[in-house]
Order: structure tokens, then sequence, then C-alpha cells
């Protein structure tokens, strides 16, 4: 299968021989006009450096080929190079490391409009949300009014036409099944070094020949990138659905084109924006925990999170980067905080999450999200709170929760003790950490640590050695009536973190000693200053009180040499 286009690329060359192909890509010859390009289909076989890498695009190559032979498609696809060794996506490394692929890409987009005459290029990539939606890059940008506007840098890849039919179609058939397709909310495809801007007239005068002979197809090649969200690209009837609407637009027609139906227009959903506070709930009872917050910026929601492990050994997470603007409510779909009034709130959520045999998938995110399966997840919790009390913006609002959560085919009926906040906290010193800690002797507890430095009993000043970390940490002491100010030191034993030891003082000059064991240690790795890496480890502390607790605890590992 993949000799027949290797041979039908050398035999379409105007020139001398065809430039030759690597064999780590793969390739297909189809009959039908559509072309299929998946750059990011590989995976990554070195250790993680945060900060460095990007993640490669999973089940990409394996759903381009599904795509590919139910549309007659030719196709091209990447399933083994890693995208940090050379990125298939990217002009510059193209013309300098692999222009075969320019040559190859041509000729095959050449050969489908003699045939045809014209030709439709699909790029598949991923998008690593936990929403069921498809961004749509075509150089636009879709605005409220349900026009598209040319995106800041980069000129248009499809025709007016091609916009307005196909593409316009996609969106209408997939939001019947309950999948979001937005045109350039996350990524247009306008970056002068996106492949699909090579398929404009913008690079004609090129001084690459291999550039200017994709710029000279602009107009009889429609160019799309389309970003999948994790449930159109995980196996489940979410995919199924969405490729099954992918056929239904781009494969061949059989007779005439069909007359495209108008799509049912609505503001479309809305990315970025930047946060000017964070809404969100922590709760843990003997089997279950749940994180979820909202990021809110001067205009509504702009990107939400949830996580629930209901196992020692598991858990499942969504994240989204889509929001609804203006809303009622907080609304990233399908998560949704509603205010009840009296600082009560619901969360609703049902959707699907990604759920992990582990509790340590984001320590290196490519490895963790390649082990997740897709599950549909429903959740309808509501938090009270014990006392109306004003508290400081960012601090910890303490009251119970109830309701219910299913996880594929289990189903968990809540009643316990959570705590909820606004705001955004101050990022202070590394290390730090924040306890909150129900029920305790001298009440409910919301502590912050406030050093810049910490000490561990190897004397090395390094918190990532086995010692004991101690940092000064201050805040509150409340009940239903009152709040009293406390300080003192807390002390973490092990990375990760094993238990903890408060000593506090409270305004009265009264000391206090609690100790807390951790359970459900979840980290989450992200990058540094100069190649550091920041690890944050999120807790459930059980002995405190009569309510089990949280740690989040963040420390700095300096860089490694390569």
């Amino acid at each position: 299968m993949a000799a027949t286009l290797r041979d039908r690329y050398k035999d379409a060359m105007s020139g001398p021989e065809a430039l030759p192909l690597p064999d780590w890509i793969e390739v297909r010859h189809g009959g039908a006009p559509l072309v299929l390009f998946a750059p990011h289909g590989g995976s990554r076989s070195a250790p993680r450096r945060p900060g460095r890498d990007n993640v490669n695009d999973l089940h990409t190559a394996d759903l381009t080929r599904e795509l590919g032979t139910a549309c007659d498609a030719t196709w091209i696809v990447n399933p083994v190079r890693d995208r940090n060794e050379l990125d298939l996506n990217r002009t510059e490394q193209l013309q300098r490391r692999a222009p075969w692929l320019l040559d190859l890409l041509a000729a095959t987009l050449e050969a489908a409009a003699r045939r045809h005459g014209y030709a439709v290029l699909l790029a598949i990539h991923g998008w690593n949300v936990g929403q069921s939606v498809c961004d749509l890059g075509v150089g636009l940008i879709e605005e409220s009014s349900g026009g598209c506007r040319r995106a800041a840098r980069g000129a248009p890849t499809v025709s007016s036409a091609f916009l307005e039919g196909p593409l316009r179609d996609l969106q209408r058939l997939a939001a019947e099944d309950g999948t979001t397709v937005t045109i350039g909310a996350r990524y247009p495809a306008a970056h002068p070094s996106n492949v699909m801007q090579l398929l404009t007239p913008t690079r004609t005068d090129d001084p690459d020949p291999l550039v200017r002979r994709l710029a000279d197809m602009a107009e009889t090649v429609e160019a799309t990138q389309l970003e999948l969200g994790i449930p159109l690209r995980w196996p489940g009837h979410r995919r199924g659905a969405f490729l099954r609407r992918l056929i239904e637009v781009f494969s061949p027609p059989k007779t005439a084109r069909p007359a495209h139906a108008l799509v049912a227009r609505r503001a479309p959903l809305t990315c970025g924006g930047r946060p000017i506070t964070r809404v969100g709930m922590q709760m843990a009872t003997d089997s279950l925990a749940v994180l979820t917050s909202i990021d809110v910026t001067a205009s509504g929601a702009a990107a939400g999170r949830l996580l629930i492990s209901d196992a020692p050994d598991r858990l499942s997470l969504f994240t989204g980067e889509l929001s609804e603007r203006p809303s009622s409510a907080l609304h990233v779909p399908p998560l949704r905080i509603v205010a009840r009034g009296h600082h009560a709130f619901d969360v609703r959520f049902a959707g699907a999450m990604l759920a992990f045999p582990m509790l340590t998938p984001f320590s290196d995110l490519e490895r963790g999200l390649a082990a997740g399966t897709v599950v549909d997840a429903r959740l309808a919790l509501r938090f009270t709170p014990d006392s109306l009390v004003a508290i400081p913006n960012g601090a910890a609002r303490f009251g119970s929760v109830e309701g219910t959560i299913r996880l594929g085919r289990a189903r968990h009926r809540v009643h316990g003790r959570a705590h909820a906040a606004e705001g955004i906290p101050w990022p202070g010193p590394l290390p730090s950490a924040h306890l909150v800690l129900p029920e305790t002797s001298l009440g409910h507890l919301d502590l912050w640590s406030h050093a810049a430095t910490a000490a561990t009993d190897a004397g090395s000043g390094d918190p990532a050695d086995d010692g004991l970390l101690r940092l000064p940490v201050e805040g509150t002491a409340c009940n239903r009536e009152t709040m009293n100010t406390v300080h003192g030191t807390v002390e973490i034993r092990g990375l990760p973190p094993v238990d903890v030891r408060l000593h506090l003082e409270t305004a009265e000059r009264t000391h206090h000693t609690l100790g807390s064991a951790l359970e459900r240690r979840i980290p989450v790795r992200r990058p540094g200053r100069e190649g550091a890496v920041i690890e944050t480890f999120f807790a459930i502390c059980r002995g405190t009180g009569a309510a089990p607790g949280w740690l989040d605890l963040t420390v700095e590992h300096p860089a490694v040499a390569d």
C-alpha cells in the first residue's frame, strides 16, 4: 500500500528524480480528492524535559488511517518520529531537514488536483483538552456574530465557498452529536511557520522553489487544520460519532455536490483571556477526592478543571479551555458552577473524563495521557458554607457538600466536608505550602507558608532531599462565628510528602501541635526558570481532625544538564 504512493510520487515529479522518502513516513494512495496529513502521530522515547518538550498528538495516526480508508483518501502519516526531534508542521525545519516532505505534499496535491480539478488537505492534530471539540485552523477567527475575520498573522487557507459549505456543515452536523466545532478559537493555523500557510498566495515569491510550488496551488487546494480534543481522538463513542460526520462531509459525492444547509448561528465559545480570579472547591471523604475550579476573566469564565480520585491508585481528569461568555453561570462546557446565594453554589458536569490507573500521569504528561481511557462522567454537587462571616480574598470558606458522582458504571453518593475559595493567591517564594484542615482543636485552619528559604535535615537546601522541610506558616482559625489569626511552623517529611506536623501559636499565645498522614499524593510538573522544574503535590491530610483536609506543596528542582 505504501509502495504504491511512493511509486506514484516519483512518477508525478516534473523535475528529475523525486527526493527519497524515509522509511518511517507512511503514505497511501487513494482515489478521492482528499489528502490527509498527520505530522505529529509519533511518540517520545527520551526522558521528558519539562518546558522544552511538546506532547505528541496521540491517536492521530490511527484516526487518520481510519478516516482515509473510509473516504478512499490519500494519507501521509508520521506514526513514529517524535515531534521534538523533527516537527513536520514547521516550515523552517522542513526546509532544512526534510525537504522531501514539501516535495511529497506538492506532488500529492498536484496529482489530486489534476484528477478532480481541486484538492482538499486536512491536517490532523491534537488539542489536549477534555472537551469534545474540534478547532478548525484556516487562518481565520470566528467572531461572536458568527462571521469570520482574518487572524493577526497569515492568510486564509480556504475559499469562502469551502468555509460556508463543508466547514459550516461540519459545525452543524457535529453539534447534533454534542461536539463543538470552532474556527480559530485556539489554533487558527496562521503562524508563518505553519505548513498550512504554504498553501496561500503569500509565499508565491519565496526564494525556495518547493515553497513557491505549494503556494502556486493556493487557488486549487482547500487546506484545513483540525485540532481534536481528547474525546474525539481516544477510542470511544465520541470519536466514532465525529469520524462519521467527517466521512459524511468529506467523502466524495456519488453525484453532484449537494446544496449546503444553513448553520444555526450562535455565539461561538471563547478561548483565552487573563484570569483575575478563580472559583473552586476541594473535598475528600473516606473513598473520594474531588478538586474543581474555573478561572474567571473580567468578561466571564476562561478555563476549567475537574479531578476525581475514586480509589487510592486511580484518578480521572477533565480540562477545558473553551468557555461560554457571557453566561449567567461560570460555564466551561460541560463543567458549570452556579451561584445559589449566601455563598452556596452548585457544581455540574456531564461529559467525558480521562481516567488513569495511577496518580502520577502529570509527572510525564505524554506517557500519562497514553495510559488514559475515556469514561463518561456525571457530577451534581452543592456546596453550602458553615458561616457567612467575611473571609479574606483567596481564603478558604468551609462547609458541607452533598450530591452524586458517576464515573463509568460506578455511582457514588457524596456527603462530606469541603472548602471553597475565590481569588488567586499571590505566588510566594518556593518552596511553598498551603494547608486546609477542617475541624481541628483550633477550628478550621487555612494556612499559607511565607518564607523564601527552607531547611532540610540533610542540610543541602535542596527540597528534593528525603529530609524534613520546615516552613513558617500563618493564616486563620475559624468557626461558625469567629476568625482568629495563627502562625507557626509546618514540617513536611519526604518528597513525595509522607506526613505533616504543625506547631502553631494563637493570638492568645497558646501553643498547639497537630499531625497528619498524607494520602493520594498527586504530583504535577511544569517548567520553571532557566531549565528548573516546578513540582506541585496535592495530597489528602488525615489525622488532624474529624474530617480530611488538603496539602498543596510546591517545590523547585534545579535544572539538570543535558
